[in-house]
């Protein structure tokens, strides 16, 4: 979707040997307490100490596609487009 659009899309959270390492971390490092509301605490630490501003390390998770504005390309231009329209529904009626 993105290379058709002339977006590069960067997943670097998907890198095998990270997704390895990650799933490994205890949960007790993943969440500050149970009510823990932004989760990533380990990744904001991190941002924290090495001087990102605090309303960016503060800031509420956001769906990948809100966040990096995928949605908006997939609103404007697939869901215009009427055979993409035709297939999303037929694969959602079934």
């Amino acid at each position: 979707m993105t290379m058709a659009n002339s977006v590069e899309l960067r997943v670097p959270y998907l890198d095998s040997e990270l997704v390895d390492k990650a799933l490994k971390v205890p949960m007790e490092y993943k969440l500050d307490k149970r009510e823990d509301n932004l989760r990533k605490c380990i990744l904001r630490e991190i941002a924290s100490d090495i001087g990102v501003p605090p309303e960016i390390v503060r800031r509420p998770k956001k769906a990948a596609q809100y966040g990096s504005g995928i949605n908006k390309i997939l609103v404007k231009k697939v869901l215009r487009d009427e055979n993409y329209k035709n297939k999303l529904e037929t694969l959602y009626k079934n």
